[in-house]
């Protein structure tokens, strides 16, 4: 491709849809920029990422709450890391 473009990675439109044949293609931004689709598209796949990113932050907190419980405050979570590095077999 001579002619910059952008690609977007993963399918985030059903089969069916107009726009499912250009999930996971890369598109010349010269033609994304006059395309009609381009804000449909666009936020089919920011909205795709924006669910990942909610999914991993709510496994980020449910492991945050576990980690609360072993060590509540700072001082615990350091030392429970320095035991964890000096002395491993400890888990």
């Amino acid at each position: 491709m001579s002619k910059p473009y952008a690609a977007t990675s993963c399918v985030f439109f059903d089969e069916g849809d107009e726009l499912w044949r250009y999930c996971d293609a890369p598109l010349h931004l010269e033609c994304l920029a006059q395309w009609p689709h381009r804000e449909r598209f666009s936020r089919g796949y920011f909205d795709l990422w924006r669910e990942q990113a909610i999914e991993a932050l709510k496994a980020a907190d449910a492991a945050m709450a576990e980690v609360r419980q072993v060590a509540p405050d700072l001082e615990s979570l350091h030392a429970l890391r320095q035991r964890l590095l000096f002395n491993p077999s400890s888990r």
